[in-house]
């Protein structure tokens, strides 16, 4: 596993992680807006993550040498966190649907039940992150592209940092993944989703997403800081 060396600086509710070292492949730069929403900047950052409350920059991206050229698609993930009576086996639900965060979720057979614990929407074409609690506990994230699929696997969090593998699941862009996690002492259903949109089509459905985020703000409970820390693994 790569060391990092991660600086933090808070500017009202947008709290941004810069990593010291640059490499591998990600789409363009990204920069958290006043609104708190990924917007695109140089210089900026490769991995960008909007929550109901909180905006996240992971690792640095330059004009130059070290920006990322610009795609014709944008790459974006959601999650989303349920409250679980108990841990269950991972699932994929194969063609379920569009990308969908926080209560749009809860449409179709096998939806999730228990109360919503947050949500977000990542843009970045690769990236590994560990999303930990106050606690040190969580889990971790890394999504590859494969062809046409997207590859996303999902480890266990203690102590901050990576253990066993709880999913690894190549999805294509309409595939849900649910896998459970443990995040502040409590057993959750992680779903996640995967695509490339194109860029002719990027304005309404980032539009529809990020009014999932604003009303999924509504519903979760008021916390003084986002439920988890978001960093480069």
């Amino acid at each position: 596993m790569r060391d990092w060396k991660a600086v933090s600086a808070v500017v009202g509710m947008c709290v941004v992680f810069v990593s010291a070292a640059v490499s591998g492949a990600g789409a363009a730069c990204k920069l958290c807006d006043p609104f708190l929403r990924c917007v695109d900047s140089t210089p900026g950052a490769k991995i960008c993550v909007e929550g109901p409350a909180s905006c996240t920059m992971v690792l640095p991206c330059f004009g130059g040498g070290g920006r990322v050229p610009d795609s014709p698609e944008e790459y974006l993930t959601t999650w989303t966190l349920f409250d679980a009576d108990a841990a269950g086996p991972s699932s994929i639900g194969a063609d379920v649907g569009p990308l969908a965060v926080g209560e749009e979720l809860r449409r179709g057979p096998g939806a999730p039940r228990g109360p919503l614990a947050d949500a977000a929407l990542a843009h970045g074409r690769e990236f590994a992150l560990v999303l930990s609690d106050a606690m040190g506990g969580g889990f971790a994230l890394r999504r590859t592209v494969e062809g046409a699929y997207v590859r996303l696997e999902v480890r266990e969090v203690s102590g901050d940092q990576p253990g066993r593998v709880l999913a690894d699941a190549l999805l294509a862009g309409q595939d849900r993944l649910s896998v459970s996690v443990r995040v502040a002492g409590r057993d959750r259903v992680l779903v996640l989703q995967s695509a490339a949109v194109h860029a002719a089509g990027l304005g309404p459905e980032l539009a529809r997403l990020r009014g999932s985020l604003r009303a999924a703000a509504r519903r979760l409970p008021e916390r003084g800081e986002p439920l988890l820390r978001v960093r480069a693994l």
